[in-house]
């Protein structure tokens, strides 16, 4: 973001939702998602403002907690580390569904993050010869 003394910047806050996430024994956690950007008064050729891309703010609360509660978390996050991050829950949340289809096979799972190992050694890719 702009952060000149000689600017004066406008910091916004797009909400974009909110996730109750139910835990066993423990309160509701709130999981909630921002896009949080600025803008300036300065003006580009084009004649609209200057903003930039922003930032993805993430905040993780107990269920009814206040905002000034330390238990309270903030996280401001860039673009690619967003992705990263979503990146991941999706594909634990796949590795969850697929743990209810069977166990994992965590030497083939191994095998597979090492690198330079041959997947194929873990029975991943055979080829089938007609």
């Amino acid at each position: 973001m702009i952060d000149d003394d000689d600017q004066e910047t406008d910091t916004r806050s797009r909400y974009l939702g909110t996730v109750t996430a139910g835990m066993r024994d423990l309160d509701d956690i709130l999981v909630q998602v921002d896009h949080i950007f600025g803008t300036t008064p300065e003006v580009r050729d084009c004649g609209r403002p200057h903003a930039d891309p922003g930032l993805v703010g993430l905040t993780v609360a107990p269920d009814g907690a206040d905002p000034e509660d330390p238990s309270v978390y903030r996280l401001l996050l860039t673009a690619e580390a967003a992705l990263v991050l979503a990146n991941r829950l999706q594909r634990a949340a796949s590795l969850s569904f697929e743990a209810d289809e069977g166990l994992p096979d965590t030497d083939r799972e191994a095998i597979r993050l090492q690198p330079g190992r041959d997947c194929r050694a873990a029975g991943r890719m055979r080829r089938v010869r007609a």
